[in-house]
């Protein structure tokens, strides 16, 4: 699952790239975009919701990390370096793989980050795009108190 966001003014130009998988009752994102002021953030996490409706997992404030800096538990993110066992490890490697050969690249001579054409041709009219299966309701929760990108859902 996917969102792109670009720049009202540039369809080329990425504001915020999110891709999402569910694997064995858990959350994978990894993100990059906008946080501001011209920077852009970046985010990688492994969340569930335990059976409170509230988010648990870890999460690290880079698109791929070598160690979660950040523990979630009952909502509340405690920083706690913690080694990403090799499962967890392999599957985000899969994702930033795919986002950085499928869906957006550094462009060194325009200094941005670029969505790729088959899917900055889809911005034109929307500014944002998201595959089928895409869902907010993770994304949501994450994104209220744990990241630093400007797009909130």
């Amino acid at each position: 699952m996917y969102y792109i966001k670009c720049f009202r003014d540039n369809p080329k130009s990425l504001h915020t790239f999110i891709l999402m998988k569910k694997m064995n009752n858990w959350t994978y994102i990894v993100a990059i975009g906008y946080g501001g002021g011209g920077a852009f953030e970046e985010f990688c996490c492994k969340v569930k919701l335990n059976d409170n409706n509230e988010p648990e997992g870890h999460y690290s404030l880079i698109y791929n990390p070598d160690e979660w800096e950040f523990s979630i538990c009952n909502s509340i993110s405690e920083n706690e370096y913690s080694d990403i066992d090799s499962d967890d490890k392999s599957i985000v490697e899969g994702m930033n793989f795919e986002v950085w050969n499928d869906y957006i690249f550094w462009d060194e001579d325009e200094n941005d980050y670029r969505i790729n054409t088959k899917y900055a041709i889809k911005l034109k009219s929307n500014y944002y795009f998201t595959s089928t299966d895409w869902t907010n309701s993770p994304v949501d929760i994450i994104s209220r108190s744990f990241w630093g990108l400007s797009l909130t859902f």
